[in-house]
């Protein structure tokens, strides 16, 4: 072995031929060179940077370091970067609004409060950095982008470094919105000195022209500050309030400088104000307790007791499909997105958070990790504020605690859950469960569900303190939706979990769910094939109970001609319970597995993996299948998955071809036409 020192690769690094970029940059300038292109198949931005000396290398890590751990709505994302290519380059999201002066001079719009909206954005992003002890050191206009959806994010960290670290350089062109005290060179730039640079970002946004305007010299702009002479107040400030405010982040005296929290709920009021002039007054106050549209026109509009009462209208609304499609209509994500990231209420945050989580996990509406940095926005509860709570759970009047079953779930959808635990939720959750009202025990369940969703820990402390057998009554007898969660929750608990699968076998738990299965409404279907799939794995018993129960000839039908979603949890269900020759039998004679060769053939990544996993099991010591499997073209699909999947798909299609191979005609088939692929899988 050479004696070469390994260095651990970073976790951002993304190598140079995982990225495509066009032949044409679409910007250049001193920072690099910046090109539109491809990752992973997703539209991006590759910002790349000659950086040949040590010092240039060690400052391009020190960028990626810093940008990669930032996750924020209001920050431009960084998926990775290549420290190793010449050029080096950063990959980041695609903003294709361009920067804040260039969206403002677009948009045209006589509406003030897009103005103060975009700014109050860049603030939340510089008070991300600000948190995570970053100072920004190069703010300007042209370093807040704006997203396809009209989102203001910070970018451009060329200048960021930790606080307390080096003094940079002035760039040429930036002493405009550079802090008085940085152009003496008395010291790095710091919290403070970004203020004052925000400052001059708002007066470059409500004036559209670079701060001191376009005869004034860099020189002479010098002079006056170094004489403490601010500029005098440039017509497009009408409004007192506006210019002391430019006044109030502009200090001389940085310790004089506003804070940027409160300058933040100074944006937020100059938002709604501006947004308010535009808006007719109604004749009447807006009922809360009406269809969903109007509710999102009350969240949108109304003061903080209203909008936090129609915020928990809306968060039970959720749960009916329905709804939802209202909600998405009424423009509810980018509504809700601004209340998670800016509303003042704790609780209304908490609501508007859990409303998105149907549009993230239920009807793919937001990516997980556009959700995940929604929800890092929302803080996690104090021990008193879940305290709290649990007394209303145990004491509160009906009504009461119907609200705080909805805050229940929605402090578990923040991930909460084992701070939940620890103040004693479950009991008064299950008793809920068991005694309470038709809506106590949906929200009950759906809470349950959900701290079952974070860890086995919990999973254990729900059984113990006997959930498992009211939710099994709930899937046999309850409401359609109760039936719904109960077995979302029985699919969440038996996740990894022998004890509890075991335990819901012996409360009765498997008729119910073959049940709903083969005759429930959509979601009831997928949420009953998952929980099956589950409570089958690993355990012999409860396979030959489900075949026993007729569950196998539903989940077939579920794999042909199901939902999407249907498809791959009853794919799942199917492998899972193939686990003795009896039921792979059993499978194959009800015509399971053309519909799951079909589904590794031209399914969702999900689902490929899921049939692949099926068929696996399907010819685990059972030849016909191997031979039914292979006559069904069966063979070339799960070859490609080896040779292209990924992870867990690669790794189910490489186990299910080695079950077929074990059959000599299965292999002569297979080596005449993919030579090679037993060596392929024989690595996997």
């Amino acid at each position: 072995m050479s004696g070469a020192v390994i260095r651990e690769v970073p976790q951002w690094f993304i190598p140079e031929h995982a990225v495509q970029r066009e032949a044409r940059p679409f910007s250049s300038g001193s920072y690099g060179t910046v090109y539109r292109g491809l990752w992973r198949g997703s539209k991006v931005v590759i910002k790349c940077v000659d950086a040949t000396s040590s010092e240039e290398k060690r400052v391009f890590l020190r960028e990626a370091n810093i940008w990669h751990r930032l996750r924020h709505p209001h920050v431009v994302t960084l998926f990775g970067a290549c420290h190793v290519s010449r050029p080096c380059f950063f990959v980041c999201e695609e903003t294709t609004n361009g920067n804040l002066a260039d969206y403002l001079d677009k948009t045209k719009t006589a509406d003030g409060s897009i103005v103060w909206d975009k700014l109050y954005e860049a603030a939340m992003g510089l008070q991300h950095l600000h948190q995570n002890n970053i100072v920004h050191g190069d703010l300007k206009c042209n370093q807040i982008l704006v997203s396809g959806e009209g989102v203001a994010k910070l970018t451009d960290f060329g200048m960021s470094f930790i606080s307390s670290g080096s003094t940079p350089a002035v760039s040429s062109g930036a002493v405009r919105w550079t802090a008085p005290e940085c152009l003496t060179s008395e010291g790095p730039p710091t919290f403070k000195s970004d203020v004052y640079s925000f400052g001059m970002c708002v007066v470059e946004a409500v004036t559209k022209t670079i701060p001191w305007g376009l005869l004034l010299s860099d020189v002479a702009v010098i002079d006056k500050l170094n004489h403490q002479v601010f500029m005098e107040r440039p017509a497009a400030f009408e409004s007192d309030a506006h210019w002391t405010f430019v006044l109030s982040l502009c200090a001389f005296q940085p310790p004089r400088r506003l804070e940027l929290s409160d300058a933040i709920d100074e944006l937020r009021r100059f938002r709604d104000a501006e947004a308010a002039k535009r808006k007719p007054n109604p004749s009447a106050p807006t009922p809360l307790d009406c269809d969903t549209s109007v509710l999102m026109d009350t969240i949108a509009a109304a003061g903080a007791i209203e909008t936090e009462r129609a915020l928990l209208l809306l968060a039970r609304k959720c749960t009916d499909s329905h709804e939802r499609l209202q909600m998405y209509d009424a423009n509810g994500i980018r509504v809700l997105s601004d209340v998670v990231k800016t509303g003042g209420c704790y609780v209304a945050r908490l609501y508007a958070l859990e409303s998105l989580s149907w549009a993230a996990y239920s009807d793919s509406k937001l990516t997980q990790l556009e959700y995940d940095m929604l929800r890092d926005c929302v803080r996690a509860a104090t021990t008193r504020e879940l305290e709290s709570m649990v007394d209303v759970l145990l004491h509160g009047t009906d009504q009461e605690k119907e609200d705080g079953l909805v805050l229940c779930a929605s402090l578990a959808t923040r991930g909460d859950g084992g701070a939940l635990i620890q103040v004693g939720v479950l009991s008064p959750l299950v008793e809920i469960l068991r005694s309470g009202s038709v809506t106590q025990q949906l929200w009950a369940t759906e809470a349950l569900g959900t701290l079952a969703s974070d860890n086995d820990a919990n999973r254990v402390a729900i059984a113990s303190e006997g959930g498992i057998s009211p939710l099994v009554a709930l899937v046999r007898a309850g409401t359609d939706q109760q039936k719904q969660w109960a077995a979302f929750a029985l699919g969440r608990l038996a996740s990894n979990n022998e004890a509890n699968c075991v335990a819901i076998a012996s409360e009765g738990g498997i008729s119910p769910l073959v049940a709903l299965v083969r005759a429930g409404t959509d979601q009831q279907k997928e949420e009953a094939a998952y929980a099956l799939g589950n409570i089958a794995s690993n355990n012999g018993a409860n396979c030959v109970a489900i075949a026993s129960e007729g569950g196998i000839s539903p989940l077939v039908a579920l794999v042909r001609a199901g939902t999407d979603e249907q498809k791959e949890e009853a794919a799942y269900a199917l492998g899972s319970i193939a686990s003795n020759d009896a039921n792979r039998v059993a499978i194959a004679i009800e015509g399971g597995i053309p519909p799951l060769v079909a589904l590794v053939r031209a399914g969702t990544d999900e689902q490929k993996e899921e049939a692949a996993y099926a068929l696996g099991s399907l010819a685990l010591n059972n030849d016909a299948n191997r031979v039914a499997i292979a006559s069904e073209g069966g063979i070339s699909p799960l070859v490609m998955l080896v040779r292209t999947g990924t992870g867990e798909s690669k790794r189910w299609a490489a186990y299910a071809l080695r079950q077929l191979l074990v059959n000599a005609d299965v292999t002569r088939l297979t080596s005449s036409r993919f030579g090679g692929i037993s060596a392929e899988i024989a690595e996997v």
